[in-house]
This record gives C-alpha cells, sequence and structure tokens, in this order.
C-alpha cells in the first residue's frame, strides 16, 4: 500500500515520525519508504526485533551510545561489486567493515543472533587494515606493505627524489653565492629592471611584472629536467602497481560482497528496530495484537498530536476507547465534539500498527488492513487536485468511489479488507439529502465483506437495518459543570481563543455505544459560549422548540 498524502496528513503522522530517527543511511532508507506491512508474518516478525531493540536499550545502556554512533557511520555500499576500483571505494568498504565489526562486538550473543548480525569478514579486513598502524582505524592508503613491486618502485622515487633534492640545494647554494638571491624557500623573486637586466640569462627566466620590475625565476640545468623525466617513468610504474593491487583487493571485496549485502540488511533491521524502540520508550506504547477476535479495539489510545498540545496548554487529555465489532459504523455528536479526532486517532492508531510501530493505547487488537482510505476535508498543508469546475462535493463523492473501488480490488487479490474512514460525509449538500447518503453508505459497509468503514456525523436522520450498524456518541458537553461556571462568572471579556478553551474544558470527548441514533443538543450552548448574540440564540431556542413541540 501506498499512503496517501492526505491519509498522512489526517492521522498526524508527522508528529510521531519527525520524532522517529534512524542513524544509519540504511535506517533511514527504511524511514522514507514508510514501508507499511501487508503480511501479519513480516509485521509480527518487526515486532519481535522491536522487542529485541528494547530489551538492549534496558539491559545493556553502556552499549547503546557505542553502537548508534557506528551504525551512524556506516558508509553507503554500492549495489555492484564491479564499481569498487578505486581507493575511495575500498576506502568506504573498509569503514564500513570497521564499523560494523565495533556492532558485532557490542552486541549481545541474543540481541546479535535476533538482527543476523554476524561479521564474518575478518579476513578481509585484516588484508584491508595492512595500510594502518593500528586495528580499527577507518582510512585506508595503499602502502608498500601491499605488494613487492610497489615497495620496489616507490624506494626508486625516494631515491630519486632524494638526488633531485641535493642536487637543487647545491645549484640554489651555488646561486646564491654568485648573485646574492635567496630561492630556498621561494619559486620566484621581484627585481628592479636594473638588478634584473644584470642577470646571467642562461641561469635566470625573466618575466614582466610591472613598468619597472621583473618576476625573476631559476632555469633549472638540465641534470635536474632529467630527474623530472625519470619520475614521470617511475610514476607510470606505479600506477601499474597500484592498479594490480586495487584489482586484488576488489577480487577479494567481489568475493564477500553477498556478506556485505547482508551486513546491509542487518544493520538496516537493527537501526530501524532501534528507532522504533526508542520512540516506543519516549511514549509508552503497546504492541498491538491481530486478529479475527474484533475488527478494531482500543483501550486509553492517545492521539498524539493532540495529547502533546494539551498538555502544553494544561489542558485535559481524554484517551479514546473504543471496541469496533461491525463493517459499518457511525460515530455522531455535536460540533467541536470529537468526531473528527476519533477518526485520526484510528488512522494513527492503524498506521502505526501496520507500520511497526508500538501503538501509543493500553491495549490495540486490529484486522489486518490491506488499505487504509480517508475520505473528507483536506488537512492543513494538503492540496487536493481538484478537476476544473468540481465542487467539494463532486470531490468528496469521487474519492469515495475510488476508495470503494480500490477497496474491491484489493480485496480480490489479497482476500483482506480495507479500512476506510469517512469524516463528515456530504456535510456540503442539504441535510435530508445527505442523511440518505449516509444511510446508503452505511448500509453497504454492513454487506459488505471487503471493507470496514467508521463514519462520522452530525446528521441525525440516518435509516438503517438495526442492529446492522455500530452506533457510537461523543459524550458532548458537560452541561451542569458548564452552567455553574456560568453562574459563577463576574465578567466577560475572553478572546475567541479562551472561548473555545472553556468549550474544550467542559466537553467531554468520551465514546458511547448506543443502540441507534440519538438526538445531540450541544450546538446553542457551544455558540452562546463562543460569543453568539443572546438574541440569536434565543430566536435558535424559540425555532428549535416550534420544530420539535416543545
Amino acid at each position: 500500500m501506498k499512503i496517501s498524502e492526505a491519509l498522512w496528513a489526517f492521522a498526524g503522522m508527522d508528529v510521531v515520525y519527525d520524532r522517529y530517527t534512524p542513524h544509519s543511511v540504511y535506517g533511514k532508507k527504511n524511514k522514507e519508504a514508510r514501508e507499511f506491512f501487508t503480511s501479519v508474518l513480516d509485521v509480527n516478525a518487526e515486532y519481535d526485533r522491536v522487542e529485541s531493540a528494547l530489551n538492549f536499550l534496558a539491559t545493556h545502556p553502556d552499549k547503546v551510545v557505542g553502537v548508534l554512533d557506528a551504525l551512524s557511520r556506516l558508509p553507503q555500499i554500492s549495489q555492484l561489486p564491479q564499481q569498487f576500483v578505486r581507493s575511495p571505494d575500498v576506502f568506504i568498504v573498509k569503514k564500513f567493515l570497521v564499523n560494523f565489526a565495533r556492532i558485532c562486538k557490542a552486541l549481545p550473543h541474543t540481541t546479535a543472533t535476533d538482527f543476523g548480525v554476524d561479521f564474518r569478514s575478518s579476513e578481509l579486513l585484516a588484508f584491508l587494515e595492512t595500510s594502518n598502524a593500528q586495528d580499527g582505524d577507518e582510512s585506508f592508503y595503499l602502502t608498500e606493505k601491499f605488494s613487492v613491486q610497489l615497495a620496489e618502485v616507490r624506494k626508486e622515487i625516494r631515491s630519486l627524489d632524494a638526488s633531485e633534492k641535493s642536487l637543487r640545494t647545491l645549484f640554489i647554494e651555488k646561486i646564491q653565492r654568485e648573485t646574492g638571491i635567496d630561492f630556498r624557500f621561494r619559486d620566484f623573486v621581484v627585481l628592479s629592471l636594473d638588478k634584473a637586466r644584470a642577470l646571467s640569462s642562461v641561469l635566470f627566466v625573466l618575466e614582466p611584472f610591472d613598468s619597472h620590475h621583473f618576476v625573476v625565476r631559476l632555469a633549472l640545468p638540465p641534470e635536474l629536467m632529467d630527474f623530472a623525466v625519470q619520475r614521470e617513468a617511475l610514476l607510470v610504474r606505479e600506477a601499474r602497481a597500484e592498479e594490480k593491487v586495487y584489482a586484488c583487493l576488489c577480487e577479494k571485496i567481489a568475493v564477500e560482497f553477498p556478506l556485505l549485502q547482508d551486513y546491509c540488511a542487518a544493520a538496516a533491521r537493527l537501526d530501524t528496530a532501534l528507532a522504533k524502540a526508542r520512540l516506543s520508550q519516549e511514549f509508552g506504547k503497546v504492541r498491538p495484537q491481530f486478529g479475527e477476535s474484533a475488527f478494531l479495539s482500543v483501550v486509553e489510545g492517545r492521539f498524539l498530536p493532540l495529547s502533546i498540545r494539551c498538555a502544553a496548554e494544561d489542558l485535559r487529555y481524554w484517551p479514546l476507547t473504543l471496541d469496533i465489532q461491525k463493517r459499518a459504523n457511525v460515530v455522531f455528536g455535536s460540533n467541536m465534539g470529537g468526531k473528527t479526532v476519533v477518526l485520526q486517532s484510528l488512522a494513527l492508531f492503524q498506521l502505526l500498527a501496520q507500520m511497526g510501530f508500538f501503538v501509543p493505547a493500553d491495549s490495540f487488537v486490529s484486522m489486518f488492513f490491506e488499505n487504509i482510505f480517508y475520505v473528507g476535508a483536506p488537512s492543513a498543508g494538503i492540496t487536493v487536485s481538484q478537476q476544473e469546475g468540481l465542487s467539494g462535493f463532486g470531490q468528496e463523492i469521487g474519492e469515495f468511489q475510488l476508495s470503494w473501488e480500490n477497496a474491491n480490488a484489493a480485496s480480490k487479490n489479497s482476500g483482506l479488507a480495507s479500512l476506510i474512514l469517512v469524516d463528515e460525509f456530504a456535510r456540503t449538500t442539504n441535510s435530508v439529502e445527505a442523511s440518505a447518503l449516509l444511510g446508503a453508505v452505511l448500509e453497504e459497509f454492513s454487506q459488505s465483506e471487503v471493507a470496514v468503514g467508521v463514519v462520522s456525523t452530525h446528521f441525525m436522520d440516518i435509516k438503517i437495518e438495526n442492529g446492522a450498524c455500530g452506533f457510537f456518541r461523543m459524550k458532548g458537553l458537560n452541561h451542569h459543570g458548564f452552567a455553574q461556571f456560568c453562574s459563577q462568572r463576574t465578567g466577560d471579556g475572553e478572546s475567541l481563543v479562551e472561548r473555545i478553551h472553556r468549550v474544550n474544558r467542559f466537553m467531554q470527548y468520551e465514546v458511547l455505544v448506543e443502540k441507534g441514533l440519538a438526538p445531540v443538543r450541544d450546538a446553542l450552548a457551544i455558540a452562546e459560549v463562543l460569543g453568539l448574540s443572546p438574541a440569536i440564540i434565543e430566536k435558535a431556542k424559540r425555532h428549535m422548540g416550534e420544530k420539535y413541540g416543545r
């Protein structure tokens, strides 16, 4: 499944994902992939690894920093063995092996076994460490220890360099005695026109500097020029000797390349599990369970984006407890009552569960879904592409139909159902037709084997066969507490933000199980808190009384 950006934003996944911090390039690739498991065996294997990582973090805190540092230092290994042809490539392999060996040494045997972390390249690493004075050095230099031929040509180069240096020193000393000009620590001097013209044209090369000076360089004697020619020939021989050594090194690396790939995969597994385990420690999460006993059940689930914000603003947070046992489900209640947050919570929890993250809840049991679809208003920062002239209602209907068709296609291929979350469906059309559409959608869910649907709404006139749908109501405003608070108030100068916070303090974000749709009458009280004119509130109450015979 490819997770849509709309679903990702609706679920508030970035709040979690920003805190999910693998250290290695391999773990970071896993993070970027946003892997969504569609196999129970695969996701349970991932959870076993996360639990192993949690055990390592708890029992060996002294080793954790070293392992994380070594993971962060693992370089990216090429995918093709024939690409290892030059010194930088060999250096990358050596750096990888040094740090992977560090990881293997630090991990307890049980943990290493759980992740397939097993270092079997000691011989190759020892050969690469021929260039170093001590073990564990990441650097690589092609020393003479690798090849007799290389040692011989470099010895010749050193001898030639010593002879050239000696002759150059004698030549410079002679120039200094005869002219007084010191070239020991420089390649040229700048002299006046008269002094420069007085110099021998055989020993010096003159170049104009400005209208009054010349740049003066030494004209090297033939003997020194011969050294340069000889050195060039030796460098060619050295390069050929180095190429032979590199060919030998790359051959050894190519032989062990399957092992290197195993190491990369093991590093990715370990790094990913450690990052998920650290996240679990931060948020106190639980391992989800997958089964057929419940479509979806959560106890004391915490929607992290909201719970973090509530803690920062000193507001009470209401964890979600919800048990979904039917394929068609509706969550109803007043505006600002928390219906959307229920759907967001379910989206977050299910995404985390099937991506191998522990869920921020006391318990989470779920079916295994092939896909998760979200139908509703785009979240902040998400642009929904629309066909030219397509209304919000048209866009919503198109999204639902596409989700339904995809759920049917996915079920035919895998046999798994999809989870479809619909927030305030048909909110942009009239209430009569919206209620009819909602009833039809819920009826379709109740009769289908390809999807589990959870729909939020504030419409109360939905017709659906009794027992075919799960009904959940947001508890809503604490009218008694709110009335008591209002009776004790002495002034009114609150901003809109302060009024919204007051609504939050008296709103009960608890999900109740109902047998059907029951009237919810919180809107007028909330509107009054938010500052709507008392005259309008009174007129609205009169209209309600007329409509409902009060």
